[in-house]
């Protein structure tokens, strides 16, 4: 059996789950034994409200914080990140909890993304709420790189 990966994001990106460079150790044991060593694939969409999700694997939600930020362009030419209104984010995040019982949640804040640890803080803090849960119950992972 295969499994999917889905991605959803407005950019013209490859989708890349390349989890074997991104996570520690014994994160990536974790996520081998969710996908059971099965070949998995990509799927892109452009917005949470396009996902379908498979019923017949496991699933990861691998969510970066700054889905919920735009970069636009003011007057003058200069580029800044404008955070979604929330009420948008947690209409999102409230899809994403009710439309699968999630196997492995991963969240990458995304600081620089987001237009600074305040933006942040404020979309990681909707998180934690509409997902129900408590901060310190989290596994924190250090900054990892990858090429």
């Amino acid at each position: 059996m295969s499994c999917n990966v889905i991605y959803a994001c407005d950019e013209n990106e490859e989708v890349n789950f390349n989890y074997k460079k991104t996570f520690p150790v014994e994160e990536v044991n974790k996520i081998d034994q969710i996908l059971k060593g099965n070949d998995y694939k990509g799927q892109r969409y452009q917005c949470i409200e396009d996902l379908i999700l498979p019923s017949d694997c496991q699933l990861i939600l691998d969510l970066d914080l700054d889905y919920f930020v735009k970069q636009v362009q003011d007057n003058d030419g200069i580029f800044k990140e404008v955070v979604a209104q929330e009420g948008k984010i947690r209409q999102d995040l409230t899809k994403l909890k009710e439309m699968a019982r999630w196997d492995f949640i991963t969240v990458a804040l995304e600081p620089y993304y987001c237009g600074g640890d305040d933006n942040c803080r404020f979309i990681f803090n909707i998180f934690k709420e509409v997902f129900d849960i408590n901060e310190s119950a989290l596994k924190k992972i250090p900054v990892l790189y990858s090429l």
